[in-house]
């Protein structure tokens, strides 16, 4: 075990790195779209590093497995541009399949693991990191040793035909192939416990040594040495990959922190938070391992204007948060756009989009030296300035997105790389990619298509928005439960009440009497005394079930009618 030696040491000497921000699924969308291009391209081949974050974690290490799927069944001399044209077209396909089950939804839609999380050491964000095993990694790779999950260290690329002493490093190894480079993911996390990056990568995990002077100068907080290898580790030899993943996507507030627990000394237990905390772009890591040129897909929460931000103490905390990471986003872009000898690649969600510059208000006309005139011609890359302002606004969530929302970020995604790397030699005709059919309603967007993208910006009742039936419907329902629960009131307080409903009552009366009883009677009280048990094990069923059914409502009947609504090619709005 080599407890002083740190694996960030080894580094590129220069080389392509390829980061991929934070921002949900609308991330994962907007990089499948600048992946179509470089693949088609060429330069998937020259990527040295892929960094990811968030939402670039989940398709990034999709894309990582197929890329490892490749490298041990074709011989580097035998890879063609068609091999990364085909990872990508298929990413394209099943991600958004299966990015329409809702995995926001489906964390509680089962009623056992809903209990399970009841207990400690297992939580919502365990149970995000399992749907992202099953529903996008089980099935990629062939012929695998290891059962369940897919674990990290199952992501270390064997190239076929190696022929070097022990297993293929990329950092010493890629010098021999002459074909194409092996990359290395590294999967971006937030540390809490000191406020530094934590980094999954096939071979290990742990924070990445900064050990320049000034770094150390400036940061105090402790550094948790990093092992060489898993297998250095004493309880964490396989970590799993959506566990991974999960813990880099730990949007806080919304998902509980992901544990590493007994891997250190002195009783430390790491907590990982969204690697967007630390570094929302993936930059970072991408400096740390040397890189000198850099590709960068940020599709992450762009700060929206507000003309009377609210001042209540809730609202100033979660802004202030927005402007911090903002600050944060301009201070890892703006070096390199400044560097003359950085080759710089940036696609983002809010490019081209002009600021809007706002006259004060004077008695006389003033010299303004403002622009506050807005352009409403297309941008360069071809997209209508109203359509590229809703595409931006597009919710970073986890739900089911329809094909307009997914086609749309796509494909804004490949035509901002086609535009940023029109220098580059590429194929001069565009491959079949499915996104491409929103085109048109991008460069024209029609009133439907507009108003498809505003409701994609809410996270909830979105269906509701789009349909004039829906609506309707719950109305309908809402109304005939209430003249229910009246004549049942009414009927009920003549006849006689039944042995089911007189059940029901009790279990009832119990949830709710049980805290009131447990404090007249302290001796039934307690961690193990039968009232406080049985009321932890009616409130956590009740939840359970309760949370399970309004999940199985949404993903029946509601999901369904909103990517309808988005999936069609008819653009009336006729049911609205």
């Amino acid at each position: 075990m080599a407890a002083n030696k740190d694996s960030s040491n080894s580094k590129y000497d220069g080389g392509i790195g390829l980061a991929l921000s934070g921002g949900g699924f609308r991330a994962s969308f907007f990089h499948i779209g600048v992946l179509a291009r470089l693949a088609e391209c060429d330069m998937l081949r020259d990527i040295v590093a892929i960094s990811t974050v968030s939402g670039g974690s989940i398709v990034g290490a999709l894309y990582y497995l197929h890329l490892k799927r490749l490298f041990e069944s074709k011989n580097d001399e035998d890879i063609t541009p068609e091999d990364y044209v085909q990872i990508v077209s298929t990413i394209e396909k099943d991600f958004l399949k299966s990015a329409q089950k809702n995995l926001r939804m489906r964390t509680f839609y089962n009623p056992w693991k809903n209990l399970k999380m009841f207990k400690k050491g297992y939580s919502r964000s365990d149970r995000i990191g399992e749907l992202y095993d099953e529903y996008f990694y089980q099935g990629i790779l062939k012929n695998r040793t290891e059962t369940g999950m897919i674990k990290m260290p199952e992501l270390l690329i064997d190239p076929i035909c190696w022929k070097g002493d022990g297993r293929f490093n990329p950092i010493d190894h890629n010098e021999t192939r002459k074909n194409t480079k092996v990359p290395v993911l590294l999967i971006n996390s937030t540390v809490l416990n000191d406020g530094h990056d934590w980094v999954f990568e096939a071979k290990t995990m742990g924070e990445p040594l900064h050990d320049s002077p000034a770094f150390r100068e400036i940061d105090k907080n402790w550094r948790l040495c990093r092992p060489d290898s898993y297998a250095d580790t004493l309880n964490h030899k396989k970590v799993k990959l959506g566990k991974a993943v999960a813990a880099s996507a730990c949007v806080s507030g919304v998902f509980s922190p992901l544990p590493i627990s007994d891997m250190y000394e002195e009783d430390i237990r790491v907590e990982l938070v969204d690697g967007g905390v630390y570094d929302n772009q993936g930059i970072q890591s991408l400096e740390d391992r040397g890189c000198s040129d850099f590709i960068v897909s940020d599709a992450s929460f762009s700060m929206i204007n507000i003309k009377s931000p609210s001042t209540s103490a809730f609202s100033v905390i979660c802004r202030a948060n927005l402007i911090l990471m903002d600050r944060v986003r301009e201070l890892q872009l703006l070096p390199h756009i400044k560097c003359k000898n950085t080759d710089m690649h940036l696609m983002h969600l809010r490019k081209e989009l002009p600021p809007v510059s706002i006259m004060w208000r004077a008695d006389a006309k003033s010299d303004c030296h403002c622009d506050t005139t807005l352009n409403t011609d297309n941008t360069s890359y071809g997209v209508n300035p109203e359509a590229q302002d809703r595409i931006s606004r597009i919710r970073t969530d986890l739900d089911a997105y329809h094909n307009v929302e997914a086609y749309s970020l796509m494909m804004d995604g490949y035509k901002m790389t086609k535009q940023g790397l029109k220098a580059k030699k590429c194929t001069d005709h565009p491959v079949g990619w499915n996104f491409t059919s929103i085109n048109s309603r991008m460069e024209n967007p029609d009133p439907y298509y507009l108003k498809l993208l505003k409701v994609s910006a809410e996270t909830f009742f979105k269906a509701f928005m789009l349909s004039r039936r829906l609506k309707l419907t719950a109305g309908t329902i809402a109304a005939l439960l209430g003249a229910l629960i009246l004549a049942l009131i009414i009927i009920y307080s003549e006849v006689t009440i039944s042995l089911g409903q007189l059940a029901i009552g009790i279990v009832l009366l119990l949830i709710l009497a049980l805290p009131s009883l447990g404090r007249m009677l302290p001796f039934l009280e307690g961690p193990f005394r039968p009232i406080t048990l049985l009321r932890t094990i009616l409130i956590q069923f009740t939840l359970a079930v309760t949370g399970s059914i309004t999940v199985f409502i949404a993903l029946k009947w509601i999901d369904p009618i909103y990517l309808e609504k988005g999936n069609g090619q008819d653009k009336t709005d006729r049911d609205t």
